[in-house]
């Protein structure tokens, strides 16, 4: 995880086979049109669009953890 004085990025790494990424704020990433809304020193949070029990469309908010070691 990456934070700039400016603008805030992270490096994440999506399912093999594909390359770590480079994204900020603003950003769609994961597989149900999640959108990245902040990106802190815990984590990178994700607003998703996805299909509730009843088949209507809502929004789910998701943080993304920094591994730690």
């Amino acid at each position: 995880m990456i934070i700039d004085s400016k603008v805030p990025w992270a490096l994440v790494q999506p399912p093999p086979p594909n390359k770590p990424k480079h994204v900020t704020v603003g950003e769609f990433m994961g597989q149900n049109f999640g959108r990245i809304t902040q990106i802190t020193t815990d984590g990178v949070t994700v607003i998703e669009t996805v299909k509730d029990t009843n088949g209507a469309w809502t929004d789910r908010e998701i943080v993304k953890p920094v591994p730690r070691r």
